[in-house]
């Protein structure tokens, strides 16, 4: 399974990291929204799931949420952040997340989203 983790903090990205490939999944971290964004042009289709945190320090999460569910629609987006925009739900939905974890959360919470969402058709996400 092919993860796309978008997250600035170096600590945080390789705790996430390194569990994810405890359990078999495939990672690959980026800590900027630009390179992120250029590397999920390259490898959309091959994706299994998106982590993203929403406060990147070169681009808004919701502006790359927006632009990967418009390029593969079913893609599961999981934002992941601490960011007080996650008081704003309907509008991380509407632009594509499939679900939203606030940090921080427990290992197994960020594992079963994961698995639950690569589990379902994609068009039971959308």
């Amino acid at each position: 399974m092919k993860i796309l983790y978008i997250e600035d903090n170096e600590k945080l990205a390789v705790v996430v990291a390194t569990l994810l490939r405890h359990h078999r999944y495939d990672v690959e971290h980026f800590a900027l929204g630009q390179p992120a964004m250029e590397r999920f042009r390259q490898v959309f289709e091959s994706l299994d799931a998106v982590i993203v945190d929403l406060e990147l320090p070169d681009a808004a999460g919701r502006d790359l949420i927006t632009e990967m569910a418009e390029k593969r629609p079913g893609l599961p987006i999981v934002v992941y952040s601490g960011a007080s925009g996650l008081k704003d739900r309907f509008e991380l939905y509407s632009s594509g997340a499939s679900a939203l974890l606030s940090k921080p959360t427990s290992a197994q919470d960020l594992l079963d989203v994961l698995k639950g969402l690569i589990d379902l058709p994609p068009e039971a996400i959308r």
